[in-house]
C-alpha cells in the first residue's frame, strides 16, 4: 500500500516543482527559435518539427508543422509567470490537424515558463503542468554575421557525408546579397532577399547550377571577343 501512495504522489510533487522561481526565464534567454519536442506529454516527430519563435518586442511567430501561427505574450522579469494573447493561426488544410489542434489549446493554456534541460525551456500551465518542451533550434543574428563562407553539415536533418562526395559550401556576400557556392560536385550561385518586417528572413532567388550551363552550352553555336576582353559564347551567328 505504501508503494501505491509514494508512486500516485511523485507527479504531483514533481509537477509542484516543475515552475519554481529559482528557474526564471529572461527576455533574452527566451529570444529566438524553438522546436516543439513534446506536447502534453508526447513527443513530436512530425516530418515537419513545429516551432516557436519569441522576439524582444513580445512577439511569437511560428509554425504548427504546416499552418503558421503569430501572436503577443507576456513575461514576468520576477517570476516565471508567462501568457500568449492574440494567438491566431492560418487555416490551410493539413495533414496532420491533430497535432496543430492540440498544440493550439496548449498555447493559450500557458501561464509559466521555465529551465529545462540543456537548450531547453519548458511551458507550464496555471498548475504548473508542463504542456510544451521547446529545445533551441536557432539564435536571432545580425544579417552581417552571414557574411562569408559556410560548410552545409546536413540536408533535411541527414549528414550531407552520407550522400554528397564532396563538402558543400554556400558562401554569402552581405553587400551585393548573392551567393555562390558548391553542392557536392556542382557549382550554385544566386541572390538572396531580406525583409525588414520579418525577424532573420531570407529568400534565395535566380538559384543557378553546373546544369544551367551545361544546358546553355548545348544553345552555343558561335563566340566572338568583347570590347572588355572577355570571350563572348552565342546561341545563333553574329552577322
Amino acid at each position: 500500500m505504501n508503494k501505491v501512495i509514494i508512486y500516485g504522489m511523485m507527479p504531483v510533487l514533481l509537477l509542484f516543482f516543475s515552475c519554481n522561481e529559482k528557474d526564471n526565464v529572461t527576455l533574452s534567454e527566451l529570444a529566438g527559435e524553438w522546436t516543439v519536442i513534446e506536447l502534453n506529454g508526447q513527443s513530436v516527430t512530425a516530418i515537419q518539427q513545429p516551432f516557436i519563435g519569441f522576439t524582444q518586442e513580445m512577439n511569437i511567430y511560428g509554425n504548427y508543422g504546416c499552418n503558421r501561427l503569430t501572436g503577443k505574450f507576456e513575461l514576468s522579469p520576477q517570476s516565471t509567470q508567462m501568457a500568449m494573447s492574440k494567438v491566431s493561426t492560418t487555416m490551410t488544410p493539413c495533414p496532420d490537424m491533430e497535432l496543430e489542434t492540440d498544440m493550439l489549446e496548449a498555447l493559450v493554456k500557458i501561464r509559466n515558463v521555465k529551465h529545462g534541460e540543456t537548450n531547453r525551456i519548458v511551458l507550464c500551465d496555471s498548475v504548473n503542468k508542463p504542456l510544451i518542451i521547446l529545445e533551441r533550434r536557432c539564435y536571432e543574428i545580425p544579417l552581417d554575421d552571414l557574411q562569408g563562407k559556410w560548410n552545409i553539415e546536413k540536408i533535411y536533418g541527414e549528414s550531407v557525408s552520407d550522400t554528397i562526395g564532396e563538402s558543400p559550401f554556400i558562401a554569402f556576400n552581405i553587400t551585393s546579397k548573392q551567393i555562390c557556392g558548391n553542392a557536392g560536385g556542382r557549382w550554385i550561385a544566386g541572390r538572396f532577399e531580406t525583409e525588414s518586417s520579418k525577424r532573420n528572413s531570407i529568400t534565395f532567388l535566380d538559384i543557378k547550377t553546373e546544369q544551367t550551363v551545361l544546358n546553355a552550352l548545348k544553345e552555343v553555336r558561335t563566340f566572338g571577343l568583347l570590347v572588355n576582353g572577355h570571350v563572348g559564347l552565342y546561341l545563333r551567328t553574329v552577322r
